[in-house]
């Protein structure tokens, strides 16, 4: 039987992930990014390459590349940022899990029709 997810506990990690991937600021130059291209398959250089420097230094590949190769590893992060509860349930996801009508914005349009 599924579960509604529990928004609590998902806005308790999202807020810890956004504190995590907001250390990167420092870390956002183009030779990180021209270093980290390097390390992509063709495909996905490739995909970055043509999205450009200035949008890629925003996307969270890129962040968790700078802040591990400097250092801060999310995992560690993580652990200090969350309870042991959370931080628990972070590493092991549920499967059994659905999203809450209200939250589902791929179904909004039934959404907003029961409104």
């Amino acid at each position: 039987m599924k579960q509604e997810v529990d928004v609590h506990l998902l806005s308790r990690h999202v807020k810890a992930i956004m504190s995590y991937y907001d250390q990167a600021s420092s870390f956002k130059t183009e030779n990180a990014y021209l270093a980290w291209l390097a390390t992509l398959s063709t495909t996905l250089k490739e995909s970055f390459r043509e999205m450009g420097c200035d949008k890629s230094l925003n996307s969270f590949p890129f962040m968790r590349y700078v802040l591990e190769k400097n250092g801060y590893q999310m995992d560690k992060f993580m652990k200090t940022h969350l309870t042991l509860k959370d931080y628990w349930q972070w590493k092991n996801p549920r499967t059994d899990l659905v999203v809450p009508c209200e939250m589902n914005i791929i179904d909004l349009q039934t959404l907003c029709t029961r409104i």
